[in-house]
C-alpha cells in the first residue's frame, strides 16, 4: 500500500510527498484550487484558457514554458475542472529542482507576447466548437450546463463572448494571484525525502507582490456556494426527427439535499457499480439483457466540493422513454425485496471497485491524481487503508440504509437528447 506524507512548507505551501526510490522518473504536480466554477459572470472560460497559456509563458524573457520542457524532454499534462486545474509534469529525478524554478519563476512574473495569446483564444474557441462533433464530451457538456443553477450551470469552456472580452493585462493578474500560497498545493513522487523536497520548493518560490485582491475578485471568486439543481427537465432536439423508433439519449441526475460525507461518497461509488459493473449489475441485466430496447446503460457517481449527485445515463427508443424512465426510478429508490435481490452484486462489486483502487496504486502518477481529486471531494483525510476498511466492512443492510437516508429522498431531474 502506497504511503504519503504531507507537509506544510516554510512558506505555507501545502506538499503531498511519495517517496519511491526505485522509480526512474519522478512526477511534479501544481495542483490549483480553483476551477472554472470560480469565474466571475463576464469571465466564464478564463481558468482554462490560462491552462492553455502557461505554456506559452516565457522564462527570463526567453524561450516559451512549452519549449523548455519539449527540449529537456519533460512528459506534461494540463487539465482543467470545475474545482481545480493542475500541471503535472513527468521528469528525471536530476531535472526536479531546475523545473521547479522555471515553474515558480513562470507563475510569480508571467510573461505571454500578445500573439500567442491571440492564437491559444483561437484554439479555446476552436475547441468549443470541436466539441459538436465528439459526442461523448458534447453530451456531457450539455447535461452538466442543464442540470445546476449558478456557477455549475457554464461550460468550463467559456462562450465566444466572454473570452473575447478577456484581456491579457487580466490573464497576467490572474496567474500571480494563483501564485499565493493559499491557492495550490504540490504533489510529488519520487527518490527526495520530504524536508529535502521541501527544501526545494522553499528556496525557489518566489512570493508575488500583494494588493491586487480587490482587482481580482472582480474576475476570481475566492469563495463557492453549493449549486442546486435547476427546476425543470430539459427535453433538448439535437436533430429533426419525428420517427418514434428513433433513439434518445437519456441521463436521470440524482441530487442529494445536504450533500454526502466522506463515508458516503464511498457507499454511492459502490452503489454505482453494484448498479452497472462490465456486463452485469442490477439495472444492466434489468435492461439491457432482457427484451428492453436499451442500447446502453451505466451509472455514474459525480463528486463536486460541496455537491454529489448520480447518473443514470441510457440510450433508448422514443417510443418506450416515458415508461423506462419510470422503471429505472423505481430501481434507484428500491424497496426491501429489491435490496434483497441486490445483495447478489455486493460482494463482487466491492472486489471491482477495490481492484480499481489497486490499479491506481500501481502508477505513481495516477496516485498523486487520485490522491488530488480526494482533496477536492473532501476524501483527503481518509487514508486509503481506512477506504478498503470501510469497503469491506459494507454489508447489505449498511447498504439498504444508505438508500433509505439518501437515494429515497433524492431530487431528480431529467434530461433527454433526442
Amino acid at each position: 500500500m502506497k504511503k504519503y506524507k504531507y507537509t506544510l512548507s516554510k512558506n505555507d505551501i501545502p506538499i503531498y510527498h511519495l517517496r519511491n526510490e526505485t522509480s526512474y522518473l519522478s512526477h511534479i504536480i501544481f495542483w490549483f484550487n480553483i476551477g472554472s466554477r470560480y469565474e466571475q459572470k463576464n469571465y466564464y472560460g478564463m481558468i482554462h484558457l490560462i491552462e492553455h497559456l502557461l505554456l506559452s509563458c516565457h522564462y527570463s524573457n526567453e524561450n516559451q514554458l512549452r519549449d523548455i520542457l519539449n527540449e529537456k524532454g519533460i512528459e506534461y499534462k494540463l487539465s482543467t475542472s470545475y474545482e481545480y486545474f493542475y500541471l503535472l509534469l513527468s521528469c528525471k529525478e536530476e531535472d526536479v529542482e531546475e523545473i521547479i524554478k522555471i515553474v515558480f519563476s513562470v507563475l510569480s512574473n508571467p510573461n505571454i507576447d500578445n500573439i500567442s495569446f491571440v492564437n491559444e483564444k483561437k484554439t479555446v474557441m476552436l475547441e468549443k466548437k470541436s466539441r459538436t462533433f465528439i459526442d461523448q464530451k458534447n453530451i456531457q457538456d450539455i447535461i452538466t450546463e442543464n442540470i445546476w443553477d449558478e456557477d455549475l450551470s457554464h461550460s468550463i469552456l467559456g462562450t465566444e463572448l466572454t473570452l473575447s472580452k478577456i484581456k491579457l493585462n487580466q490573464i497576467l493578474d490572474v496567474i500571480k494571484y494563483l501564485n499565493n500560497s493559499k491557492n495550490f498545493s504540490i504533489l510529488y513522487s519520487g527518490k527526495k525525502y520530504i524536508d529535502d523536497f521541501s527544501e526545494i520548493i522553499d528556496k525557489n518560490y518566489e512570493v508575488t507582490s500583494e494588493g491586487e485582491e480587490l482587482h481580482i475578485n472582480s474576475m476570481i471568486r475566492d469563495t463557492i456556494e453549493p449549486s442546486a439543481f435547476k427546476e425543470t427537465d430539459v427535453m433538448l432536439k439535437t436533430k429533426e426527427n419525428s420517427d418514434k423508433s428513433a433513439s434518445s439519449f437519456v441521463s436521470i441526475c440524482y441530487e442529494f439535499d445536504n450533500g454526502l460525507s466522506k463515508d458516503e461518497k464511498i457507499y454511492l461509488s459502490l452503489f454505482s457499480i453494484m448498479m452497472t459493473m462490465n456486463d452485469t449489475g442490477l439495472l444492466y441485466e434489468e435492461f439491457r439483457l432482457k427484451e428492453q430496447s436499451v442500447y446502453f446503460i451505466v451509472c455514474l457517481p459525480i463528486h463536486f466540493k460541496y455537491e454529489s449527485i448520480l447518473q443514470v445515463q441510457f440510450i433508448t427508443e422514443q417510443s418506450d422513454l416515458e415508461s423506462l424512465i419510470l422503471h429505472i426510478n423505481e430501481k434507484v429508490n428500491m424497496d426491501s425485496k429489491e435490496v434483497d435481490i441486490m445483495s447478489k452484486y455486493l460482494e463482487k462489486s466491492k472486489k471491482f471497485l477495490q481492484h480499481k483502487i489497486y490499479k491506481i496504486l500501481e502508477n505513481d502518477k495516477d496516485f498523486l491524481l487520485f490522491l488530488g481529486n480526494e482533496r477536492v471531494s473532501g476524501r483527503h483525510q481518509i487514508s486509503l487503508d481506512e477506504m478498503f476498511q470501510i469497503l469491506d466492512s459494507i454489508n447489505i443492510k449498511d447498504m439498504q440504509a444508505f438508500i433509505n437516508e439518501n437515494l429515497n429522498h433524492a431530487r431528480m431531474k431529467r434530461i433527454i437528447l433526442s
